[in-house]
């Protein structure tokens, strides 16, 4: 997933473009997005300038993260589960979440 500046810079180019005289459509093309994408962004930009291209804060519940102590704990639990299943004669491993 790119970074938020590389989105905002992405969104300011595609505004660029619009305003050069190319077409949506040939825009969200050149940037494998939707032309509604494209036009909200230009919409934004004559809006709120270039201010308002920028990555603005998502609403809702921010993604869960393991309290550091936690992950130790997850491991140990895990391996026993593991263990559990293999001895059962189900050879499932469980999925280990990736360290944010």
């Amino acid at each position: 997933m790119l970074q938020d500046s590389a989105h905002a810079y992405r969104r300011s180019l595609a505004v660029k473009w619009v305003e050069d005289g190319m077409s949506q459509s040939e825009v969200a093309r050149r940037l494998e997005v939707t032309q509604g994408a494209v036009s909200q962004w230009v919409v934004r930009a004559r809006q709120g300038g270039e201010a308002a291209l920028k990555t603005q804060p998502r609403s809702g519940r921010p993604p869960a993260e393991l309290v550091p102590g936690c992950w130790r704990h997850w491991k140990r639990w895990a391996r026993k589960a593991s263990a559990t299943r293999i001895s059962a004669g189900r050879r499932s491993a469980l999925p280990m979440p990736s360290r944010a």
